[in-house]
């Protein structure tokens, strides 16, 4: 992924994740590669400082060890502009995508802290796989599916009462998965021109 974006080729990039995404993972690490890199910098300049024998003796070791830095340097290098562009919110917006479920919900409030420890903001919240409400007015719903909507609409309060100002669109359960075009043109029309947000009403 950082070198996906540290070559520039594309804009922009989508990358789908889970919950705690690999994007959010890289942000940590660079972090935690900076203060190592920086550690291992200050030692070789300690180093340098010791007399010409020392570094004699040191030898192949001490060519090999900067080769080592090299590369860290460039590693560091890219995951500092990979970071920096997902820490800008001019650059980078995370949403978090949610089922009415337990597991999801508590996904989603530890992926809201984990934000707030590395100083993100969440764009935005999208909850998917939403049956109708209205299904419950049919007869002939089967016990089944009356359980399921009946369940999401226990945790879509829920998710109302916890994620209320994150929310962005309520994506529906469709008839199957949202592959090729056309489908993926009815997720975009959920997405900005039919948001469903009128399920929290």
């Amino acid at each position: 992924m950082a070198d996906l974006v540290a070559s520039g080729q594309f804009h922009p990039y989508v990358f789908d994740m889970p919950p705690f995404g690999h994007g959010v993972r890289m942000v940590s690490m660079a972090m935690i590669l900076d203060a190592w890199i920086d550690k291992m910098e200050e030692t070789r300049r300690k180093a340098a400082e010791y007399s010409k024998m020392a570094e004699e003796i040191r030898g192949v070791a001490g060519e090999v060890e900067e080769k080592i830095l090299n590369e860290l340097r460039e590693i560091r290098q890219k995951l500092d502009l990979f970071r920096d562009s997902l820490i800008d919110p001019k650059k980078c917006a995370f949403f978090m995508i949610l089922i009415p479920e337990r597991m999801a919900i508590l996904d989603t409030e530890r992926a809201l802290a984990m934000f707030d420890k590395l100083g993100m903001k969440m764009a935005g919240v999208i909850v998917n796989q939403v049956y109708p409400r209205e299904l419950l007015d049919r007869p002939d719903l089967s016990e089944f599916l009356r359980r399921r909507i009946e369940m999401q609409q226990k945790y879509l309060k829920e998710i109302k009462e916890k994620f209320e100002e994150y929310i962005r669109a309520v994506i529906p359960m469709f008839d199957r998965e949202p592959k090729g075009l056309e489908m993926i043109a009815k997720v975009a029309e959920h997405l900005f021109e039919k948001p469903g947000l009128e399920v929290f009403e």
